[in-house]
């Protein structure tokens, strides 16, 4: 089985998407970890895309968060992985204590609608969504991606 989890420090990190980087872990052949850093921090909307593929290419196929939101959890679903959310914190020391049996520890997501409702996005795409309403477009299809937020072509 893999797993994988967004970590800060020696800890599992607080928010998926904002996460310094990502371990990637075989637990059946000890030893194999890759780690990368969080491509949504330099590359913005795409990065989060980007996250999602280097899971699959690892063949990730359980996710262990604190917090993630909405439309990060429907990507990885939508990618067959399953997101166990963590009742409180965990070191990356104590992942190894419980790939057995996640359920002490955390709790399956299986519906987007549990995670959380991004007030960010909201906010950033709503004066875009709004002018582009009529073209109806949504910000990942006609838009020219920029650094966290989306960008209209018409705005420039």
């Amino acid at each position: 089985m893999k797993i994988a989890f967004p970590f800060q420090k020696d800890k599992v990190a607080n928010h998926f998407s904002k996460a310094e980087a990502f371990c990637c872990w075989d637990l059946e052949v000890p030893g194999q970890r890759i780690e990368f850093a969080n491509p949504s921090t330099d590359e913005g909307c795409a990065g989060h895309q980007l996250i999602v593929q280097r899971m699959v290419d690892f063949g990730v196929s359980n996710i262990i968060v604190r917090q993630i939101g909405q439309r990060m959890l429907s990507r990885l679903l939508s990618a067959s992985i399953r997101v166990w959310q963590l009742k409180g914190p965990l070191s990356v020391d104590d992942i190894d204590l419980y790939q057995q049996n996640w359920a002490q520890v955390a709790t399956e997501l299986t519906e987007a609608e549990q995670g959380r409702e991004s007030v960010n996005f909201t906010k950033k795409h709503s004066q875009c969504a709004s002018q582009c309403q009529t073209e109806k477009k949504c910000c990942e299809t006609g838009h020219h991606q920029g650094r966290g937020h989306c960008h209209c072509s018409h705005h420039h």
